[in-house]
């Protein structure tokens, strides 16, 4: 039914002398009967998401493998905030390489996530760590967790970084 409504709703105008076109996308969530509403509304917007991501005027429904995303990623968001909390982050140091020279100039640190199944690079977690507004809480964690090298141990041509004073970890 929901999907009927779709091509309705493409409507054609002009703004400033230049064609529009207004579309419409939909997320449908059937009742089980034992959703409350909230999630009902969540599972929608999931769909609705999903269309969207599709492309333009498209109708999706709320199924089985949405649902176990949902409940993926709501898991993986409880065990990104205790591994940021308990410090499961840690810090790999990277070369930076002057390219004429092949000389060491620095390091990067690379953020790893020493997860119970494996270590995680960053791209498995980074976009649900700024979506969970977790930022800033990580970003310390590693700054902490990168390793001192005392200075007979640095490469000559590294300046050792100067500390900054940062709160601890939470």
């Amino acid at each position: 039914r929901a999907g009927r409504g779709l091509t309705a709703r493409d409507v054609r105008f002009v703004v400033s002398d230049r064609p529009r076109t207004s579309g419409a996308s939909v997320g449908i969530a059937v009742s089980d009967g034992e959703s409350s509403a909230a999630d009902l509304l969540r599972y929608a917007d999931t769909a609705l998401l999903r269309s969207k991501t599709n492309g333009r005027g498209r109708k999706t429904e709320f199924d089985t493998a949405m649902r176990l995303e949902l409940e993926r990623r709501s898991e993986m968001a409880d065990e990104l905030r205790e591994a940021i909390r308990v410090g499961d982050m840690t810090a790999f140091l990277q070369p930076i390489v002057d390219l004429e020279t092949g000389a060491p100039v620095g390091a990067e640190a690379l953020s790893r996530w020493n997860h119970p199944t494996g270590i995680r690079s960053a791209g498995m977690y980074m976009d649900l760590a700024a979506e969970l507004g977790l930022e800033a809480d990580l970003s310390i964690r590693v700054i902490h967790a990168v390793p001192a090298f005392p200075p007979d141990q640095a490469h000559p041509s590294v300046t050792p970084w100067t500390p900054v004073h940062l709160p601890p970890p939470h």
